[in-house]
């Protein structure tokens, strides 16, 4: 009867959680099919992708695996053709498996059954572990209101990140963990390993690793309390345990640990890590003042935003450590009630909160906005985990808060604790241990709370997610790629240019609905080879820079008629449809690139207040045998004049590049005798330099031209194949006198005539 009636409790506790929550995030709660929370209001950001990669990542693990029979690690439906390496990605296989059946509701439904789930779970894992601690049920109930409804949880929860939002198995494993050490049973061991696979794939393998870390510092901590803690740690029987911790873990999470690691094995971790850079980490970082500040959510305290809101611009998302004080105040109770006991119960939790807020506070401590470390600037403890492998997977130093907040709820629970020892006593007021939780749980959640009032704030943070009927027209048994607009997920460190990937992560979320290949797509961890095909696409660049109201911009070392160019890379691509997302542009702009689309491919396919839609397939057709199409390959191109020489009259412009292998270029389709001509020219290479231009077609030939400073005009006859020919313009690398040019000659002026 005892089981039964402490399981009726949790349930109930669970459940008061879940109503938190359900507040908490109202909107969705009344809407649960089709509205979700992942909107960055009052900020640089207009909006997140992340939401939608998410809801991605629910059907994309289930697709793959019930109608692929194939690895979820990796796909081809992204960045179409070469498709993309998810071994770093968010997936969260095991919560999108669980989201299967509830998928028949809808995405949108099974997104905020797991959203709300993990909410109730953090804080009745939280008040589990608590409980055990410190032996008093209203003091472990204000501990799982601190760890689940912290500013840290809310705002990775608010803002779309499912994976962040699963953070319940944290608790749930040390408190397994522990019990495994004290009443050394092998029952609680492979309890603690499903709740460690749990905390890899339920959430995120981020969360395992920073686990790791925390469980590192716990037992050395733990030992250091004496002989008889040393003794339950050195012994065979726990050595067996732990062994059978790490075997149960592996062998749940085999399925998802086989595929990351022969993709890391191949290179899939140093393609992510790629764009990291210090600044990269530091606007990912806690500065100290956030420790100390309300979250930029909190509309209760909205009328100090403009005092700080400097301190959360440049990446909102990973910058929020508020611990609240009233929290602050219930930890410096426990920090003088403990103090006849030397702080012999206080001080681990005090420890691994300094540890990790200090690890969360990035390569170089930040007071408050981000600046560049200079002299003077104080070093973190982070740079000595970031070089470590797999460790440094987590490249966000913010995200090791997780575990300061969990700490701050054990410390908050024990001055609850000393609190009511305190002061009960004194009160003649029935109940007052639970009007006193009460009382300071709502106090704590107005200090933390993230509860949309105004109606902007709300458009801002939630997103209506219905999709337009016209996707689903794209459902055909023919195979064809779509080049949804915008296209481009833009990469680099500036936030205030390379963000929002709202759209293309949106992209991704249509693609639910008719399952075939995109172009582009958006990816947490993308790399410039994902984006070629994106990048080499006028029209998609022409959509991109239309969508963040810039001039349109294409890079190319060869004239030509920038209709064709697209034509052909859709030909190329089998693009099949181009739909548009309509919300992304202003109406102007909208306006002017239907207009554009319409003069390629003539009238819609469907439209409606969501999207407008065309096919691509008649166009693409009647462009096969038009002028000849050139475009770089990989690399950065830039006209001009490099070095400042080398230009006719201060006027006449090359092309040059850098990092760049060479200039690719199709000769017209169907026609077999033709003169190629250009001109040329060397940088820093004297007196010549070999210029190789290989002709692809079935008969094949390489010619070579000898390049000076001086520009020259070359030709060579060609002897074509009908079909498609390529044609490569390359040179040797590294001839320059600047060791950070790959690239060592200008091209101008391709032609091709008749024979």
């Amino acid at each position: 009867m005892a089981g039964e009636s402490n399981f009726r409790s949790y349930i109930l506790i669970a459940l008061a959680y879940l109503a938190i929550s359900l507040v908490m995030f109202w909107p969705a709660a009344l809407q649960i099919t089709n509205v979700v929370a992942g909107g960055v209001p009052n900020s640089i950001f207009t909006g997140s992708g992340d939401v939608f990669q998410n809801l991605w990542t629910l059907w994309w693990v289930n697709y793959a695996v019930f109608t692929l029979h194939a690895s979820p690690y990796a796909t081809s439906l992204l960045y179409a053709p070469i498709g993309a390496n998810l071994v770093t990605e968010t997936l969260s296989p095991i919560s999108a498996l669980f989201s299967f059946p509830l998928q028949a509701l809808g995405l949108g439904f099974a997104y905020n059954v797991i959203f709300f789930l993990d909410f109730a779970l953090c804080g009745l894992f939280m008040y589990l572990l608590a409980d055990h601690i410190v032996k008093n049920r209203y003091a472990a109930f204000i501990a799982g209101a601190v760890f689940a409804f912290s500013p840290f949880h809310l705002m990775h929860a608010g803002v779309g990140h499912l994976n962040w939002d699963g953070i319940q198995f944290l608790p749930l494993f040390v408190l397994l963990l522990i019990k495994t050490i004290e009443e050394k049973r092998s029952g609680y061991a492979i309890y603690a390993g499903i709740a460690l696979a749990l905390l890899l794939f339920w959430g995120d393998p981020e969360q395992g690793i920073i686990a790791f870390v925390f469980l590192v510092l716990f037992l050395l901590l733990y030992i250091s309390r004496g002989r008889k803690a040393l003794a339950q740690i050195a012994n065979l029987t726990f050595l067996k345990n732990a062994v059978l911790i790490v075997a149960v873990a592996g062998a749940i999470s085999s399925p998802f640990i086989v595929p990351i690691a022969n993709g890391i094995f191949h290179g899939a971790l140093d393609a992510a890590n790629q764009n990291n850079s210090l600044k990269s980490y530091m606007i990912s970082s806690n500065p100290l003042l956030s420790f100390f500040l309300p979250s930029p959510y909190n509309n209760f305290f909205s009328f100090l935003s403009s005092s700080y809101d400097s301190i959360y611009t440049v990446n909102p998302t990973e910058r929020v450590a508020y611990i609240g004080y009233a929290v602050l105040i219930l930890i410096a109770l426990a920090v003088l009630a403990d103090r006849r006991n030397r702080f012999a119960n206080v001080l681990p939790w005090v420890v691994v909160t300094l540890f990790f807020a200090y690890l969360s506070m990035g390569p170089y401590m930040q007071l408050g906005s981000y600046s560049s470390p200079g002299q003077g600037s104080i070093p973190g403890i982070y740079p000595a985990l970031e070089s470590i492998p797999i460790i440094n997977l987590v490249r966000e130093p913010a995200r090791f808060d997780m575990i300061v907040t969990l700490s701050l709820a054990i410390l908050a629970a024990m001055g609850f604790k000393e609190l009511i020892r305190r002061y009960q006593g004194g009160m003649k007021i029935d109940n007052f241990e639970k009007y006193a939780a009460i009382a300071i749980v709502a106090l704590i959640l107005i200090e933390y709370n993230g509860i949309p009032i105004s109606n902007s704030f709300i458009s801002s943070y939630f997103f209506n997610i219905e999709i337009s009927h016209g996707y689903q027209l794209l459902d055909q048994p023919s195979n064809f790629t779509v080049m949804i607009l915008p296209t481009i997920q833009n990469i680099g460190e500036n936030p205030t240019v390379f963000h929002p990937q709202l759209y293309t992560g949106m992209s991704m979320y249509l693609q639910t609905v008719f399952a075939k290949p995109i172009i582009g797509g958006y990816t947490s961890r993308v790399n410039y080879t994902q984006q070629l095909q994106s990048l080499e696409i006028p029209l998609s660049i022409y959509g991109s820079f239309l969508q963040r109201g810039l001039n349109f911009v294409y890079t190319s070392p060869v004239s030509e008629n920038y209709t064709n160019v697209t034509l052909y890379w859709l030909a190329k691509y089998n693009v099949g449809y181009i739909p548009i997302i309509r919300q992304a542009y202003s109406p102007q702009n909208f306006t002017v690139l239907e207009g554009k689309m319409q003069a390629i491919f003539g009238p819609a396919y469907y439209s409606d207040n969501l999207t407008a839609i065309f096919s691509a397939q008649r166009a693409i057709e009647a462009s096969k045998n038009r002028s000849v199409i050139g475009y770089p390959s990989v690399g950065t191109w830039s006209p001009g004049c490099k070095g400042g020489a080398f230009c006719d009259n201060n006027s006449d412009t090359y092309w040059w590049g850098n990092n760049v292998r060479g200039i690719e270029v199709f000769a017209p389709q169907n026609m077999t005798n033709l003169t190629m001509s250009f001109v040329g020219l060397a940088y820093y290479y004297n007196p010549r330099m070999p210029l190789s231009v290989t002709v692809q077609s079935a008969e094949g030939s390489t010619y070579i031209f000898n390049l000076t400073l001086t520009p020259q005009k070359f030709s060579v006859p060609l002897s074509l194949s009908p079909g498609t020919t390529q044609i490569l313009f390359y040179s040797p690398p590294g001839l320059g006198n600047n060791s950070t040019d790959n690239f060592n000659f200008g091209i101008k002026n391709i032609t091709f005539s008749k024979r």
